[in-house]
């Protein structure tokens, strides 16, 4: 008899898109476009706003009155530089669909029906109660978006459709059948009588129509492959129980082996299963922990004789993970590591640490490094005798080459460097660079370069230890680069070997052979370790690194690779303008030939009349105000600017002030009458297209799936679900109070809470216990982590206590957790102070060694509009090939801020602070 699994068991992998926004050109209210140079009716015939033909006029508006005379310095916040090497970028492993090229006709599932039974007595003699099947061949299961997909994944409950494509065969009749919405599936061959199982497909369009497995496309042989061998353990796990209905689990660690290899010995398909394991294996206790959710379901479809067995009953029965055991008790908890973790903070927590050696940790593991060999001539010391010769010339006017030859060693642009070193360093201390440009001087020449740090060289000489196995081997790409001044071609001491994107160095023992992984950027207040990938292009370089100067960059060509019409964005003031504030501009057209964009103003209500019209900083006017504009290097950064109707509820977004550069405007204002009117049906439709709110945006984009440590309230959590980005699905803390306040605030209605202590979470999630809730490593977008900071806070005057230094070990759990799980970013928040604490660099340079960038930096609330002085250090880590996320811009000052907050930073590298 056949039985069917539930449905539900479907899913998809996780894909995240790239926010999206709204194109719509600027239109005037009879659906033309409205050109530069062209008078244009945007609100009405009496209310029009011109621009004459005239060319480029780069004013600002003189007669905006000046309010006051009070200014402060403003910063532009850049958006980081940009680096770029010519070296493959990692990217995740995805196999997507393909159609088959052989094939010229496709068909439906009815129509494939149709075909094979046409002709036929099938459907003529089958009553209502009979079964009919087919064969399928090159089989395969794939996601709305074409990406093949495991059909079966254990915990995991999807939510969109799975589709299968195949060719359907019915004796000598063969037909190809595409985009089948996949059903139902179900096993036959359960019993110790049977020793092959079946696979069958249930059809979509008719009932009692199954299809069997023969064979699968290439593309898809892995993923079924091991579906099957997990089949064939239910089964067996499923025989034993039944054939042995007293057994328990514990059982399984001998007598399940015991059982089944005396009873299949010989039969080939136990044979074939049984060679895909280690020999030495005897213990299937965590084979069966990973496979036990299709274990339980298919023992319920088989009924009672399978399902009510004291081996369901026990602990190990499978269920949602919860637990209201609270972690405070007379011992403290110690803190569950990872053995690459442990490393880098067992000497800060003696005896505070649990190592746990993950079952799978050869995926944890680096692949060595081979070693590739190198010409250890060419890496001798130069001796600087004769001249020079220079060849591939470049620039004739600028004496420009693409190499030089010293000695016998040619040196080209692109090459890595050792430099002679000033007489004030030691001897110990090695100059290294990255040559950028080659000229010739007389008999002699000179270079340009971009200096390559150590690690000594950046914020990780913070470290009071640096366990990293490389370290004297690791250098940095930097935007530190001497193109002011050329220094003499005789400052070259030997030509070095670089091995860009590479994680460790592949000549260890050669003392002239490096690698680098990062790129490290010090910039104010934060400092960065990037890897290098596609996204980091200077403008106008095709390939090479470069340096980060940018004196020569076409700013107009970087404006135009950031922003296009209809953006909004904000410039620096002008002369009359308040000092304090951006001003906000949106792009109406961009002149391609001469260089400039023309731009419309918006006014803010407090420039015009703060008594009068004093409302929300982020509250703006419409204007009919335009202007050219060619002082790209003004232009400070984008912003949202959305349509509010008057008497509509502001969205979440726009209830903070101004925080993170969102603004509104529901009115219109008059340049040159001074005058302030509502805006007419046909420009509220115009200003609804041109100016969406900003979850229209981000609605097309999928949410990165989060687990959010240390939860609490879900106030972190939640401000990023507002954000739109972001869903929480998981949930950890050991605060029952808290977890309900998360629960009654969360937005998703299926976030699992886990009232635990993250220790034991981990650890049952290394040795796959107890797991029905947790997430499946590969399923975490994002986590939030906002562990324990009473052991950091100044005002805590117990920070030696065992209670301090086991909250403060829990950064390591931190760094454990990504390690494990291996998400695409993490976000720690903790007090300011910790960077003070040998911990936060400890953690800085674990990160690092585990593959992640980093970011650093320090935000305040007031800065975010918030009405308190609270500081607060935020790391952002990111996945190699990930674009490390920026941290949000100052939206609002304070006069104290920067005395307070920024006094006391820890050391950036290369005297930076």
């Amino acid at each position: 008899m056949l039985h069917l699994n539930d449905p539900e068991t479907r899913g998809e992998t996780s894909r995240v898109a790239v926010p999206c926004t709204s194109r719509v050109p600027c239109q005037d209210v009879n659906g033309h476009d409205a050109k530069l140079g062209q008078s244009h009716s945007l609100i009405g015939d009496d209310q029009t706003f011109t621009i004459d033909d005239i060319g480029p006029s780069f004013e600002y508006d003189p007669e905006l009155p000046k309010l006051n005379k009070f200014s402060v310095s403003v910063k532009s916040k850049t958006n980081g530089p940009n680096v770029f090497v010519e070296v493959p970028a990692l990217k995740k492993v995805r196999t997507a669909y393909k159609d088959l090229d052989e094939v010229t006709e496709r068909f439906t599932e009815e129509q494939c029906i149709n075909f094979l039974m046409a002709d036929s007595t099938v459907s003529d003699t089958m009553s209502d109660d009979d079964t009919e099947y087919f064969s399928i061949e090159n089989f395969v299961v794939y996601d709305k978006n074409g990406e093949i997909v495991d059909f079966w994944v254990e915990y995991d409950f999807r939510s969109s459709e799975l589709y299968w494509d195949g060719i359907l065969v019915e004796g000598d009749k063969r037909i190809t059948c595409v985009g089948v919405n996949y059903k139902k599936f179900t096993i036959e061959g359960y019993g110790v009588n049977h020793n092959e199982i079946i696979i069958w497909f249930e059809s979509s369009v008719r009932e009692n129509l199954w299809y069997k497995v023969v064979s699968t496309l290439p593309e898809y042989a892995q993923i079924w492959k091991s579906f099957v061998w997990r089949v064939y353990l239910t089964k067996y796990v499923l025989d034993w129980i039944h054939t042995n209905p007293s057994v328990l689990f514990k059982d399984l660690e001998l007598q399940f082996y015991n059982w089944i290899h005396n009873s299949r010995s010989g039969d080939p398909f136990y044979e074939e299963w049984i060679s895909k394991l280690n020999p030495q294996t005897r213990d299937f206790r965590h084979l069966v922990i990973n496979n036990m959710y299709l274990i339980w379901h298919e023992a319920y479809f088989l009924g009672p004789d399978y399902s009510e067995k004291p081996f369901f009953q026990d602990e190990w029965s499978p269920g949602r993970y919860s637990s209201n055991t609270s972690t405070i008790g007379k011992n403290l908890e110690k803190t569950t590591v990872t053995p690459t973790v442990y490393k880098w903070f067992n000497d800060l927590f003696p005896n505070l640490l649990n190592v746990i050696e993950p079952d799978n940790c050869d995926e944890l593991k680096g692949s060595p490094s081979k070693n590739v060999g190198c010409n250890i001539r060419e890496y001798k010391e130069l001796k600087h005798k004769g001249v020079p010769i220079f060849r591939g010339l470049i620039s004739k006017s600028k004496k420009n080459y693409n190499r030089v030859q010293i000695d016998d060693v040619v040196i080209n642009v692109g090459d890595c460097c050792e430099i002679y070193p000033d007489d004030s360093v030691g001897p110990d201390v090695r100059w290294i660079c990255y040559i950028t440009e080659i000229t010739k001087v007389n008999n002699s020449g000179a270079i340009k370069f971009v200096w390559l740090y150590s690690r000594k060289d950046t914020l990780l000489q913070n470290l009071d230890k640096d366990l990293f196995s490389n370290k004297s081997k690791e250098l940095f790409f930097t935007l530190h680069c001497e193109c002011v001044k050329f220094w003499p071609i005789s400052r070259i001491k030997r030509k070095i070997l670089v091995h860009f994107g590479k994680s460790k160095c592949p000549e260890s023992n050669n003392e002239n052979v490096f690698f680098c992984k990062y790129a490290y950027l010090p910039m104010a207040k934060e400092g960065s370790f990037i890897t290098f990938h596609e996204v980091m292009t200077y403008p106008n370089e095709e390939d090479g690194l470069c340096c980060g100067c940018g004196d020569n960059d076409d700013k107009f060509a970087i404006f135009r690779k950031k922003y296009e019409r209809d953006d909004c964005i904000l410039i620096k003031p002008f002369e009359g303008d308040i000092k304090e504030l951006y001003t906000v501009c949106k792009i109406e057209s961009i002149n391609e030939e001469e260089g400039y964009v023309t731009l419309r103003r918006f006014y803010r209500l407090t420039e015009l009349s703060q008594k009068k019209y004093g409302t929300a900083k982020n509250e703006l006017l419409f204007s009919d105000y335009l202007f050219n504009f060619d002082r790209f290097h003004d232009v400070v950064r984008s912003c949202h600017v959305e349509f509010l109707p008057l008497g509509e509820e502001k969205p979440v977004n726009l209830l903070h002030r101004g925080t993170g550069e969102h603004f509104y405007f529901s009115k219109i204002y008059f340049r040159r009458t001074k005058t302030i009117k509502n805006p007419d049906s046909n420009m509220m439709e115009y200003f609804s297209k041109i100016f969406p709110d900003w979850y229209y945006k981000v609605e097309p984009c999928t949410k990165l799936k989060c687990l959010d440590l240390f939860c609490g309230g879900g106030s972190l959590g939640r401000g990023f679900e507002d954000a739109g980005f972001v869903e929480c699905k998981w949930a950890i803390d050991t605060n029952e109070t808290a977890m309900k306040t998360y629960m009654h605030n969360s937005k998703q209605g299926d976030v699992v809470l886990i009232n635990e202590s993250v220790n034991k979470i981990l650890a049952n999630a290394m040795k796959n216990k107890n797991n029905q809730n947790l997430p499946n490593k590969g399923e975490v977008d994002i986590m939030l982590a906002g562990s324990p900071c009473q052991g950091f806070s100044r005002i805590n005057k117990h920070q030696d206590t065992d209670r301090s230094m086991t909250n403060n070990s829990l950064v390591a759990s931190v760094a454990s957790f990504v390690d494990f799980y291996r998400p695409r970013f993490l976000l720690l928040e903790n007090v300011a102070t910790i960077y003070r604490k040998l911990v936060f660099f400890r953690l800085i340079g674990c990160l690092l060694e585990i593959g992640y960038q980093i970011k650093v930096g320090l935000i305040s609330a007031v800065q975010q509009g918030c009405a308190q002085e609270r500081n607060r250090i935020f790391l952002w880590a990111a996945a190699h090939g990930e674009v490390l996320p920026g941290h949000p811009p100052v939206s609002h000052m304070h006069s104290n801020f920067f005395f307070k907050s920024y006094r006391n930073l820890f050391n950036l590298g290369n005297s930076t602070r």
